[in-house]
């Protein structure tokens, strides 16, 4: 019995000696794994640059949402714009108004922005289609409990999010791109870029149903920034001129309504609204129907920015 145990022993220890070795080697090849706070690599992928990269203690400029904001919103440009003011972008793919504002209340603990920007559009107003532990994502971003971080940590997703985190934070010439720049924000390139023709077409507006109770938690959003002496700015993001000049009048109707409703909520709520569509916006800015690239972030930043009054913005441009 005794050798039948020590064997066992040893077998156990070969194994995980050989685990070991296999995930050392695995994670050296592709990339530190991000936390397993989601099952998006982008939202996870986000949370380890912010913990790892960005060490700022308060931020002045926040911009979050879906990729409207992390690829749309020109790092550049803000930070051309308002000089030394510290600027975070803490955009992920697909984040919806829900996941926004929950994700907000925890960045606006960490960092107390004055200024929130939310590049949106109309995709963003759909039910989630994501798995997001924001009270995970809270202990790891805020607290420093390592190990009972690691005991919520699924090593099958650390494993697959390493490849993927591996594959996408080097090359920003892919939809995927995880390469962020100093402050967070993912531009696409105006050259080499893998265009999918899928996306480049673009989805029917009257296919994509609205999640009525997004416009709710945009409004909690806007509460969330005025009782807490936050500048929420949200910026409707453009389509590429062929795509929006195509919508039929049920579309264009649809769109309109969504504008409308978003434009008084944030009204009601002390809030600054510009919509980018009521200019055209050319072929040649865009890698599919509604995702810029980085001349046409640089030109969308200018635009909203232009549209600012100064007195509706705490911030002094230098």
């Amino acid at each position: 019995m005794k050798s039948f145990i020590k064997k066992l022993l040893m077998f156990f220890g070969v194994f995980t000696g050989l685990l070991l070795v296999f995930l050392f080697c695995w994670f050296q090849y592709y990339s530190f794994p991000p936390p397993n706070v989601s099952n998006s690599i982008s939202f996870n992928a986000k949370a380890l640059y912010i913990k790892n990269k960005f060490s700022k203690e308060n931020v002045d400029i926040l911009a979050i949402g879906s990729s409207m904001s992390l690829n749309n919103i020109n790092s550049n440009v803000i930070a051309k714009t308002y000089g030394n003011q510290q600027y975070l972008n803490a955009s992920s793919w697909g984040l919806n108004m829900e996941e926004t504002f929950n994700l907000l209340k925890i960045y606006s603990k960490k960092y107390h922005p004055e200024t929130v920007v939310i590049s949106s559009n109309f995709g963003d107003f759909q039910a989630s289609y994501q798995t997001i532990k924001f009270n995970y994502t809270e202990e790891y971003l805020l607290g420093n409990n390592l190990i009972k971080y690691l005991k919520n940590s699924n090593l099958s997703q650390l494993i697959l999010d390493s490849r993927l985190l591996g594959l996408y934070k080097n090359s920003n010439t892919m939809y995927q791109s995880l390469k962020f720049d100093t402050y967070g924000g993912v531009n696409y390139p105006l050259s080499n870029f893998q265009i999918n023709d899928k996306r480049w077409k673009g989805e029917k507006l009257i296919n994509e149903e609205i999640d009525l109770i997004q416009y709710t938690y945009l409004d909690s959003i806007s509460k969330l920034c005025s009782s807490n002496s936050m500048k929420l700015i949200f910026v409707q993001s453009p389509f590429r001129e062929m795509y929006y000049s195509k919508l039929s009048k049920q579309e264009l109707a649809i769109l309109n309504n969504h504008t409308s409703k978003i434009e008084n909520i944030l009204l009601d709520n002390d809030a600054i609204f510009v919509n980018s569509l009521d200019k055209t916006w050319q072929e040649s800015l865009f890698v599919d129907y509604n995702h810029l690239n980085e001349k046409g972030s640089r030109l969308y930043t200018e635009f909203f920015l232009k549209n600012l009054k100064p007195t509706n913005i705490k911030l002094t441009a230098e």
